[in-house]
């Protein structure tokens, strides 16, 4: 008969101390701020975004266009779709850097995972709204970057093999 922490061979095999337990609950906590990254960028440029709509179109629209709190002018209605279609590109870029500059590690796999959660969200909001170039604008600047990262990712890598992030 074997002892308790004896393997099948019987070979001791140790049990985790509590160093060990510890650090791998450390590892567990490092990884929470890799979302709440990724929302925080994606608010952040809702909210800078929906702040600066309103002063830019009272800025362009002429005088006689704009009717109650409202500009009627088609030119400056195009040039203000581009406007939001320019903020979501930019949370499309933020939530990716930011989730994968949270990460401790794995990055270009961090950006991917990311990038495909943010994608499978701008396809369901693009569906939903009718707002399809803004989606393709949160699509394209999401993979841009995690392209840049991955690539990034792939140069730290090959420059220090020996190196976990």
């Amino acid at each position: 008969m074997s002892a308790p922490n004896q393997g099948m061979q019987g070979t001791a095999t140790a049990a985790p101390d509590a160093q060990q337990v510890r650090w791998r609950g450390v590892k567990i906590l490092r990884w929470i701020p890799v979302p709440a990254a990724g929302l925080a960028a994606w608010y952040a440029a809702f909210i800078v975004g929906l702040f600066t709509y309103g002063p830019v179109e009272r800025i362009i629209c002429p005088p006689g266009d704009f009717v109650s709190g409202t500009c009627v002018n088609a030119t400056v209605g195009k040039f203000m779709q581009g406007w939001i279609v320019l903020f979501v590109a930019i949370s499309g870029m933020g939530v990716v850097a930011a989730a994968t500059w949270a990460a401790p590690t794995h990055k270009a796999l961090v950006a991917w995972l990311i990038f495909a959660v943010g994608a499978s969200v701008a396809v369901f909001f693009a569906v939903q709204t009718s707002a399809y170039f803004a989606g393709a604008a949160a699509i394209l600047s999401g993979a841009a970057t995690a392209v840049a990262i991955a690539r990034r990712d792939r140069t730290r890598r090959a420059l220090d093999p020996g190196g976990a992030t």
